[in-house]
């Protein structure tokens, strides 16, 4: 059974190390927009941007994996539908 925005735990792990690597580019001073050509076919800028909002306010734990993933939007933290 799945939980947390219908995503199972293996799919919510797959995600949650996408945005990890994203934050550590962060670390790295690389751009939001980098970031995302770097990651193109699994994020869309916005959700970049999204992460370093998040990082800056709470750290590496701001990005881990969480039990509901639904922001409001209706979107999956802004993964690509392939990795919905």
């Amino acid at each position: 059974m799945g939980d947390g925005g219908g995503l199972d735990a293996s799919r919510r792990a797959q995600c949650e190390k996408i945005r990890m690597q994203a934050a550590a580019m962060f670390a790295g001073d690389v751009a939001p927009g980098g970031i995302a050509k770097r990651l193109r076919l699994l994020v869309t800028v916005r959700s970049v941007y999204r992460w370093r909002a998040d990082v800056q306010r709470g750290g590496m734990a701001a990005v881990a994996s969480k039990d509901h993933w639904d922001d409001g939007a209706g979107s999956a933290h802004g993964l690509r539908p392939s990795w919905r």
